[in-house]
């Protein structure tokens, strides 16, 4: 029974550090800092049917992904060559295989995702245990293992609520902290098959061992997993102290009065394209003016000349409102500002 704890513990170690899935697809950017990180398993809690649990704790963490990546949708990828799984040695002291060691192999890529703004993700690894003797005269065979290249094993975590078949009752992960970077990820319905391609009588020994056969109940796991670096929530861009100097002015050359036209500032939060529009009060509401104009800047202060002129014409005389909404270069877009503006004759 310890072993088959092991054996799954493992398993979910590899899930967990890959700790966020779901199916890949295209999404709405939600993650502002998109690319390369790690992720390391700090706990985990295993339970195969009615047994005392099986544990693994380290503050450091296990590094179970190395240069995953992460997309600004939040789709997760990990490269078969970039999980690593911690192989553990098991002594069967009523069966006579002696000691062993498990090795966790991946047969594919890890895909999933993770929303950093409401913390939710899940992750589906596929993989198969590798089951090796360390005894002198004992040989389980190149091959033996529970699962294998050809019919790996499947294995889903979520930050969730799980819906396992009976006898297990429903149990919940703990999403995502972008604060700190831990997630917490479950699943209580993991079946794990007999081994296969052991050499005799070692298949049968280690069944018995590991309790895979007759079926065991369903394991039940919690793992708690650290990412590095933390994955930030796509924030929209901020648009702020928008102003007019002077707030009220010509678009037209008049003689001995100001230059056409006024000086529009604001600052921005983040490098963003604001577009900007202009609306006209008539008769009690604001009405769209055809066209509008666009202005990159990076973050902090901006400035530009407005001439009062819009789509190559000019606005005539009466009250105004600029509109500016900033957009960043992931396609988040931010609050729309205004300010009212009066052009004279």
């Amino acid at each position: 029974m310890r072993l088959a704890r092991l054996l799954t513990a493992a398993s979910l170690c590899s899930a967990l550090a890959l700790a966020w899935a779901g199916p890949a697809r295209a999404a709405a950017p939600t993650v502002g800092n998109p690319g390369a990180f790690d992720a390391l398993v700090t706990d985990m809690v295993v339970y195969i049917g009615g047994g005392n649990p099986g544990t693994f704790h380290d503050d450091a963490g296990f590094a179970s992904i190395n240069d995953g990546t992460i997309s600004p949708g939040g789709a997760v990828q990990v490269p078969q060559a970039r999980l690593a799984f911690p192989p553990i040695t098991y002594t069967d002291e009523a069966y006579g295989s002696g000691t062993y060691t498990i090795l966790f192999v991946p047969t594919g890529d890890a895909t999933g995702s993770l929303n950093p703004e409401t913390g939710a993700g899940s992750i589906r690894v596929q993989f198969w245990a590798r089951l090796q003797s360390n005894n002198p005269g004992i040989d389980f065979g190149p091959d033996c293992g529970v699962g294998s290249e050809a019919s790996p094993l499947a294995l889903t975590l979520t930050t969730g609520s799980t819906n396992p078949p009976p006898p297990n009752a429903p149990i919940t992960g703990s999403r995502y902290d972008e604060s700190t970077g831990r997630l917490t990820l479950v699943n209580n319905s993991v079946p794990l098959p007999a081994t296969s391609n052991c050499n005799p009588p070692f298949g049968g020994f280690l069944n018995s061992e590991l309790h895979l056969v007759p079926p065991p109940a369903l394991g039940s796991v919690v793992m708690t997993a650290r990412l590095d670096p933390l994955i930030l929530a796509q924030s929209p861009p901020s648009l702020t102290r928008l102003r007019l100097s002077p707030s009220v002015f010509r678009t037209r050359a008049v003689r001995g009065a100001p230059r056409p036209g006024t000086r529009v500032s604001f600052r921005l939060s983040e490098a963003a394209t604001t577009r900007f529009r202009v609306e006209r009060a008539l008769r009690g509401r604001w009405r769209s003016v055809r066209g509008s104009f666009r202005r990159s800047a990076g973050s902090g202060a901006e400035s530009f000349r407005f001439t009062g002129r819009i789509a190559g014409r000019r606005l005539a005389p009466g009250r105004y409102r600029l509109l500016a909404a900033p957009r960043d270069a992931l396609g988040t877009g931010g609050a729309v500002k205004r300010v009212a503006f009066r052009v004279e004759p």
